[in-house]
């Protein structure tokens, strides 16, 4: 079994936060290049995921929920 301490949940936040604000400056930057949106709504939905996957990981941070499953 493998285990992550509280700074190491905290370091994937900062990260996965990273990444989301990196997915909406590219849908930003998409949506003005671009008439065809669908790069910008790809980007949108990453980063919808993204920010999906932090707020999982803030619940355990924040003891509402001390259980991480990771299913394959």
């Amino acid at each position: 079994m493998q285990s992550f301490t509280q700074t190491e949940i905290k370091w994937m936040i900062g990260a996965l936060q990273e990444k989301a604000r990196a997915y909406h400056e590219a849908a930003r930057m998409a949506d003005n290049t671009s008439n065809n949106s669908l790069d910008g709504s790809l980007y949108r939905l990453r980063e919808e995921q993204f920010n999906a996957m932090v707020c999982k990981l803030q619940k355990v941070l924040d003891g509402k929920s001390r259980r991480v499953e990771i299913t394959l």
